[in-house]
């Protein structure tokens, strides 16, 4: 089961949304999930040395999606998008983005 919760990110003080547990296995999942919602195009995924981030535009909002070996967040420049993204989140089932049978890309 993924936790999010508000946060923020030091460098750029943008408003996040902290995810647990820190799991690749989750990333494409939840980023697919975020376009089809939010009707954008799937970004690019940057490989960095110990993870993954892609940076894409929710309700003209810029964000950018991490995971690494100790984060895994989404932020985003505007704070309300962030707390409307994270409602929308959190109200999924708890096991929507779990892959029991398929993928979340078949299920959409």
């Amino acid at each position: 089961m993924l936790n999010f919760t508000k946060d923020q990110w030091l460098g750029n003080n943008w408003m996040s949304i902290e995810i647990k547990p820190v799991a690749a296995t989750y990333m494409l999942p939840i980023l697919w999930h975020l376009s089809k919602t939010y009707h954008f195009e799937m970004p690019k995924i940057v490989d960095t040395l110990d993870g993954y981030t892609t940076q894409f535009e929710v309700l003209r909002s810029a964000a950018m999606l991490l995971i690494d070996n100790w984060t895994f967040s989404i932020a985003f420049e505007n704070g309300i998008v962030r707390d409307q993204v994270l409602t929308e989140l959190c109200s999924l089932p708890e096991n929507y983005f779990e892959q029991k049978s398929g993928t979340i890309l078949e299920r959409e």
